[in-house]
């Protein structure tokens, strides 16, 4: 089996007609979606804007508003960008906490620092009014750090302290120096912001008063001046000389309101709501604008008040003040959570992380427009049916709705859980579908009101799947099993343990594999074996799937793979996946049941790869090294030809099957 990684090479494309072809890893055909934004940040001239995402940083040209690069996709996951005072220079911090410098123009590579912290993202990247240092705050606050923006050697280190909190910490945690670079301010977990001398390496003031979470800041041009912004809406006004705050609060939303000056000194915000948002000259209390906008924040940029770009989970809008109009950029959305093809081979359609509907013209590679829903029910599962129309399976607490997307109608509503609904699948033809909760209980529904309850779970479900004649139901569950059901008599067919029971007294224990069953390095088969393999292996279970002649019963999981013959249920097959790509938890069969495709959870690499296997010997046929993050669903093409693999990095990568199968 391969796991090396080939590094992807520089594209810097300049038609716009094949966007979906750049920066392209081997073995893909297309890429759907530009990926999730997570900074952006106004060239100094305002002619440019650079999108950080999960899959690279994306230059756009202003007038027109189009895409002309995207670079740094190796690795990707970026969490922040920063243009250079001249524009000549643009900083992009990672996920990994890496941090590189590129020329511009010719898009190289100049300098690499890293932030020296485990599982410590870089937050937000400033550079110095003249260029020469590059600051950056962590994700989890911690040091900044100012490093020589050419050479990559650390200048300064300014001590915040750290918090594993994941309640404490924003989304960004903001930075800036002082438009004459004699300091710097960063945002603290403590609701505060402190400001350093950097030529004396000292903390000079200490600006307390937020009740929430500082996640926005504006320095004045005459330096004198720092405004806050909190994540509940909040603007407060400080002198820096001093640490007092000017004035009274003033709350303008719930949501993070961002303030920017403009070169003249004027104090603007951007207040965000729920639907829209608001610019506001803060001094005469007045509304400058307003535009909508859709779906939680992963991105915004205020640059000297004349620009404003804000990205979003189902819009990415960029506003101007000259024109007070506020123009769309497509393709970076929320993240595909699982993926289905219709019967033509024509159509592909994600559901989204949002709760969106997105749908792609294969052929065209063109995206139709998405179709939202009420963000309280979160869709798990579609139906294409043979005349096209889509049937959505949704969830809202215990209750289960099954609607007709194109009419809007609803077709059944399902309320027999007591606890939350944690998973539930449509079966092969669309007339049953199941649900398991967060208690262990499976309910079979069908279209005329019929239900039928399966017990024997002790542990939230989270993956289920119907054979191909629908006569049988597999549901896996944090209890550390797999079950088989008849549909029709409600009987449990067997349990399927995957590792020895924590109590002997009712369970039955694991029979010893052959060896010959297992696959892959061969230490680790020793050590399986052996009964020496770490305890991650093989014990919790996240997708099930049958395969389409219904001869095989596939589960991906902490450790790798395992199969099972679907008619005996005996262990056909026992994949094992090194340490850092154990994660096998999306699953897929080729049309003839031959292949099948395994997706992997990141953890702590650079790509999260994707292999195809031949299901009678278990041999690793090829591998995908693409997304730079979980894979969460792959799809087969009717066909076979097309493998469709959708990612957290906000993309699905469409593979060529052709050379394998």
């Amino acid at each position: 089996m391969n796991n090396r990684i080939p590094t992807p090479s520089l594209q810097v494309p300049h038609n716009e007609g094949a966007l979906f072809t750049w920066a392209l890893p081997k073995g893909a055909r297309a890429r759907l979606g530009r990926g999730v934004v997570q900074d952006v940040v106004f060239s100094p001239d305002r002619n440019r804007l650079a999108v950080g995402t999960h899959i690279g940083v994306w230059l756009y040209n202003m007038s027109p508003l189009c895409p002309t690069a995207v670079w740094d996709t190796s690795r990707g996951v970026i969490t922040a960008v920063a243009f250079s005072p001249d524009g000549h220079l643009l900083a992009t911090g990672n996920w990994d906490g890496d941090v590189k410098v590129w020329d511009v123009q010719n898009q190289q590579c100049i300098s690499k620092m890293h932030r020296e912290a485990s599982f410590d993202a870089v937050s937000q990247l400033a550079f110095s009014p003249d260029g020469q240092h590059l600051a950056a705050s962590g994700g989890r606050y911690g040091p900044v750090y100012v490093w020589h923006a050419d050479t990559g050697e650390e200048v300064y280190k300014f001590n915040v302290e750290k918090t594993w909190d994941r309640s404490q910490l924003p989304d960004i945690i903001p930075l800036v120096f002082s438009a004459t670079g004699n300091w710097i301010a960063a945002a603290t977990h403590e609701n505060a912001v402190s400001v350093w001398d950097i030529e004396r390496g000292e903390c000079i003031a200490c600006l307390r008063g937020h009740t929430e979470r500082v996640v926005a800041m504006a320095i004045s041009p005459c330096s004198r001046f720092i405004t806050t912004g909190d994540g509940k809406g909040t603007l407060q006004q400080w002198q820096v000389s001093t640490a007092h705050q000017m004035g009274h609060p003033v709350q303008y939303s719930r949501n993070p309101v961002i303030p920017a000056y403009t070169p003249e000194g004027t104090l603007l915000a951007a207040a965000i709501y729920k639907h829209s948002i608001a610019i506001w000259d803060v001094k005469n209390r007045e509304k400058i604008d307003t535009f909508e906008h859709r779906g939680k924040i992963t991105g915004r940029c205020f640059s000297n008040g004349t620009h404003l770009a804000v990205a979003g989970e189902r819009d990415f809008k960029v506003w101007e003040r000259r024109s007070n109009t506020a123009s769309t950029i497509s393709g970076h959305t929320s993240s595909p959570q699982s993926l289905t093809f219709s019967r033509d081979g024509q159509t592909l359609t994600s559901v989204e992380m949002d709760g969106a509907l997105a749908s792609w013209d294969v052929n065209e590679k063109r995206q139709h427009p998405p179709k939202y829903f009420d963000e309280a029910t979160r869709i798990v599962s579609i139906y294409i049916c043979s005349t096209g129309n889509i049937l959505a399976l949704g969830m809202k607490k215990n209750i289960l709705t099954v609607w007709d997307v194109g009419t809007d109608q609803t077709i059944a509503t399902c309320k027999a859980h007591e606890k939350s609904v944690y998973e539930a699948v449509f079966a092969p033809k669309g007339s049953v579908w199941a649900s398991g909760d967060t208690d262990g209980k499976v309910c079979v529904w069908k279209r005329e009101g019929k239900e039928i309850v399966l017990a024997g779970h002790t542990d939230s479900i989270v993956g289920l799947a119907f054979s191909p004649d629908e006569k049988r139901l597999a549901s896996v569950s944090r209890d550390q099993t797999a079950r088989v059901w008849d549909v029709t008599s409600s009987k449990e067919i067997i349990s399927l343990w995957l590792s020895p029971p924590l109590s002997t007294d009712s369970l039955p224990t694991t029979p010893r594999l052959n060896a010959n069953v297992y696959k892959g390095d061969a230490d680790t088969i020793k050590a399986v074996l052996q009964g020496e393999a770490p305890r991650y292996r093989q014990t919790l279970i996240r997708t099930i799937t049958f395969s389409p002649d219904g001869n095989f019963l596939a589960a991906g999981m902490e450790g790798g793979i395992r199969l099972w013959d679907a008619k005996t249920y005996e262990t056909h097959r026992v994949i094992l996946l090194p340490r850092e790509y154990r994660r096998q938890f999306a699953l897929a069969f080729s049309p003839c049941g031959g292949y099948m495709a395994s997706g992997t959870w990141w953890w702590n690499t650079e790509k999260a790869p994707i292999y195809l296997w031949d299901v009678a010997s278990g041999e690793n046929i090829t591998s995908f090294w693409g997304h730079p993050t979980d894979v969460q669903d792959l799809v087969f093409s009717p066909d076979g030809t097309l493998l469709a693999s959708a990612s957290f990095d906000g993309t699905i990568l469409l593979w060529d099957m052709r050379p394998y199968l």
